[in-house]
């Protein structure tokens, strides 16, 4: 039965997980809406591809449920300093392995199935920042010290659902994802004079960070060339302060990637602002009454784990700070559970 359409339209400036995952929810519930993408489907993108801390209910509530139905189920959780392996965990609940490439395509072709205008390889404008308007763009371009890498590979091993490596100014995780591959993600300090090609800069900043038996496993495990990423410009837990409009997503707050829910943020975050807007593109509430609503509850919701976050980032990437993490971890002194559970 075709739905009917909203008194006023929504925008969404941003086609990634959380716009596309909100405008199929708004769609589905008689809310005509847009996204504006600058890119296009499929794509790479710098990610871990591993989503731990959405919940089940949140991905039905968002009618996307069933795209995750082939998704890799991952359930424990290896950290190692160097080589040496300090603690291994189970997960509180399944987390999901599956590729930006595949899941993005997929939430495009259900935002459009579902009656949705999706607009690519388009920038927004001034013309898209007013009433109406959604950003869920992406983080916010700053200066920074970081680079985050990733590829995907094919015949390499691991002893966990979940590798997480710490080295010399770097963080590094391999999980798997559809068709066999690994996909391993790292956030590195940004390090000068290294001459690195597109399809060679992981495995070197890998090296430089004192991890070379895992770089030598990645020079000889065979790499998907297209799907090597990188991003550099990264602000982490940073709530980005917009008094006149909504944002979701890393738009609205980066969580550092150890947590695992940084993909679990954009979900949920989608889940927490729609039925606000719903209520505002059926004049049932006015703009700024939706914008306060919505950066209240985005607030609450995500107040913990952010905190969280901005406090245990910088322990991981100086070596007191992963002296210390490794010993307070050996102490059961760090609290895994809280930052690996499921997001709300």
């Amino acid at each position: 039965m075709k739905l009917l359409s909203s008194a006023k339209e929504i925008r969404i400036v941003g086609g990634g997980l959380a716009g596309l995952s909100l405008g199929i929810a708004l769609q589905k519930r008689g809310v005509s809406t847009k996204v504006i993408e600058a890119g296009s489907y499929p794509r790479h993108k710098v990610c871990g591809e591993f989503i731990s801390g959405v919940s089940s209910s949140t991905l039905e509530a968002l009618e996307i449920a069933p795209l995750f139905s082939d998704a890799i189920r991952h359930r424990k959780v290896q950290w190692r300093l160097g080589e040496r392996v300090f603690r291994e965990d189970r997960l509180p609940q399944d987390a999901l392995g599956i590729s930006r490439y595949a899941l993005d395509n997929r939430l495009a072709r259900e935002f459009e199935n579902a009656g949705g205008r999706l607009e690519t390889n388009q920038r927004a404008g001034r013309e898209e920042n007013g009433e109406g308007t959604i950003w869920a763009a992406g983080r916010v371009a700053e200066p920074s010290k970081w680079i985050g890498l990733k590829a995907h590979f094919e015949d390499l091993s691991l002893d966990s659902d979940l590798e997480l490596r710490l080295g010399r100014g770097a963080y590094v995780g391999a999980s798997k994802i559809e068709d066999g591959k690994v996909n391993v993600c790292g956030l590195f300090r940004k390090r000068i004079g290294i001459e690195t090609s597109r399809t060679t800069a992981l495995s070197s900043y890998v090296r430089i960070a004192g991890l070379e038996g895992f770089a030598d496993r990645l020079e000889s495990s065979s790499m998907n060339p297209q799907s090597a990423s990188g991003v550099a410009a990264l602000a982490f837990a940073k709530i980005v302060d917009a008094s006149n409009r909504i944002q979701i997503g890393d738009a609205f707050g980066v969580m550092p990637p150890f947590t695992g829910n940084g993909m679990s943020l954009a979900f949920e975050s989608a889940y927490v602002a729609a039925p606000f807007i719903e209520e505002y593109a059926k004049e049932k509430r006015d703009w700024q009454e939706t914008v306060k609503a919505v950066q209240t509850s985005l607030a609450k919701t995500f107040a913990a784990k952010l905190g969280a976050s901005r406090f245990l980032h910088p322990w991981i990437h100086s070596q007191w700070g992963q002296n210390a993490f490794y010993l307070l971890s050996k102490a059961r002194l760090v609290p895994f559970k809280m930052l690996l559970s499921k997001v709300r």
